[in-house]
């Protein structure tokens, strides 16, 4: 498997597949920790013959070698712009999902010059705000059934702020909630037979382990408080290139305020029908999106 090393000696695995004479598109995934395997599973059959396709597991997450200490927003903008360098792309179509698309906002800012276009799929633009949403929408899940604990959620969101740790915050706050609960909010009505049986052949395969699946959650306490306390709402306004967000009609986690937000600084946005996880959700669709996008805003790269 390809890795790449980052300046400060970190193996970061990646995967550039397509034609390189095709447009160019890099891929970067939520969680934070998640790993590309998923979207690489879903999408590859869709975007193969007009994509090159890259994708990489950020620091520390599922095929990319666990680390020790924190992990920078510095570090991350760093190792993708280290892995255009040395796969010689000199502009790509950046397409960040939920985390990723906060990612993707941060290095279309500072490196406009290298990005032809944005698409943000479901993104969290305002960790805060969004993760408020979320526990909002468990809150009203379980208001019928269980009122005590849906305030006690709903007390809880309230009280999340950017100055003190979120992530341990928002660990509480699912560990009290029924895991039916928390899918629901993220996936309502998603069938889980195609990713479980993705995900069974994939652990077979050997391409990941279930404790690489597990060390997201190692890798969102390792991530510097700074980045989640910080919006990216102001980093589309600075980027100024042709920006998408790519919604579903259920998912809670790109707010009203956002998409205005993003609107307002001249993007657009196509929705489908879903929650959380549109290329898994609704694969083709989402595919034939992101070509029609990508392919409209194409010039020499």
């Amino acid at each position: 498997m390809p890795y790449l090393t980052a300046s400060d000696g970190v193996q970061i695995f990646y995967r550039d597949a397509g034609s390189h004479s095709a447009p160019p598109v890099l891929y970067l995934h939520g969680g934070p920790g998640e790993g590309s395997a998923d979207f690489e599973g879903f999408q590859d059959d869709h975007l193969k013959g007009w994509a090159r396709l890259v994708t990489l597991d950020q620091r520390g997450a599922l095929r990319s070698p666990r680390i020790v200490g924190r992990i920078t927003m510095d570090q991350l903008i760093g190792d993708i712009e280290a892995l255009r360098v040395a796969i010689h792309i000199a502009r790509w179509h950046v397409v960040g999902h939920s985390w990723g698309g906060r990612l993707a906002a941060d290095y279309a800012a500072r490196h406009p010059e290298h990005v032809a276009s944005m698409a943000l799929v479901c993104p969290a633009l305002d960790w805060v705000e969004s993760i408020q949403a979320v526990v909002e929408r468990m809150a009203e899940q379980l208001a019928a059934e269980q009122p005590a604990l849906a305030a006690e959620v709903r007390r809880r969101g309230a009280a999340l702020r950017p100055s003190e740790p979120i992530w341990s915050a928002l660990l509480t706050i699912w560990s009290m909630v029924p895991s039916q609960v928390v899918n629901d909010v993220y996936n309502p009505g998603l069938d889980t037979r195609p990713f479980a049986r993705w995900l069974e052949a994939a652990l077979a395969a050997g391409l990941f382990t279930e404790a690489d699946r597990a060390r997201a959650t190692d890798v969102c306490e390792q991530l510097d408080w700074e980045i989640f306390a910080t919006s990216a709402i102001p980093l589309i306004q600075r980027y100024r290139g042709p920006v998408q967000l790519f919604l579903e009609e259920d998912d809670p986690v790109c707010t009203p305020h956002q998409q205005a937000a993003v609107t307002a600084a001249g993007g657009m946005i196509h929705w489908l029908p879903g929650g959380h996880k549109p290329y898994v959700e609704c694969p083709e669709q989402f595919a034939h999106a992101l070509q029609a996008w990508v392919e409209d805003r194409t010039g020499p790269l």
